[in-house]
């Protein structure tokens, strides 16, 4: 069936809670950054063991704490975005993938590095005159910056394991600082594109009405 209004007050909520959860990512990566910098100092120069514990305590909880906060926002985020596609669907806007994709595409192993952003590049060009409308640099950006810190986060994440000496241990700090630095950008950078992207398809709908009934169904069984 086309789309109706629920749908995009649907599309409105989730883009909300997602913005919302990805501030929240934000505040915790900076509090971690700070946190990682403490250490980081620490292990330059002669420390208690009391300062270490209390230093190991802490960096404990704030993992749990971001831990968390990124599982609530990808579950927002990934259930705007599969809102927005199923709406450019739903409209007969366009969309080369089923909207399953939109979930699933994330946790495919080596898709996962490149479908996501397709979809969120159909989800731009739905709105546009054409669908080989050069899409805008936030997108490859945002994108960008996803890959870098999930990657960064990787290599982090196994030298924490192996180090052993003060001098690993402080080369495992700095690539936590350099890993929070760039998802707070990757956070920030996925608010603009939900902004974006919800903005740019209300007011296609306002504007223009959707596809045939007809349309929308054979557009979603493709």
């Amino acid at each position: 069936m086309p789309i109706t209004q629920p749908d995009l007050e649907r599309l409105r909520t989730r883009a909300r809670w997602a913005q919302l959860a990805l501030a929240v990512v934000v505040v915790v990566d900076l509090v971690a950054v700070v946190a990682d910098a403490a250490e980081y100092r620490m292990l330059g120069r002669e420390y208690t063991i009391a300062e270490g514990e209390a230093n190991d305590e802490r960096q404990i909880v704030i993992g749990a704490i971001q831990f968390f906060a990124l599982v609530a926002a990808a579950i927002f985020f990934i259930r705007w975005f599969k809102r927005a596609y199923e709406n450019i669907q739903l409209a007969g806007r366009g969309g080369r993938f089923s909207p399953r994709w939109a979930i699933w595409g994330w946790f495919v192993p080596i898709l996962f590095l490149w479908r996501p952003k397709q979809i969120a590049n159909d989800l731009w060009r739905a709105n546009s005159p054409s669908l080989s409308t050069p899409v805008p640099p936030l997108l490859t950006l945002w994108w960008a910056a996803y890959l870098i810190s999930n990657y960064a986060g990787q290599i982090a994440g196994r030298l924490a394991w192996g180090s052993e000496t003060v001098e690993e241990l402080r080369r495992t700090s700095a690539t936590y600082i350099f890993a929070d630095s760039i998802d707070v950008i990757g956070a920030l950078l996925a608010i603009l594109v939900v902004r974006a992207i919800t903005a740019r398809q209300l007011e296609d709908f306002a504007q223009r009405p959707p596809a045939p009934e007809s349309a929308a169904h054979s557009q979603i069984s493709a």
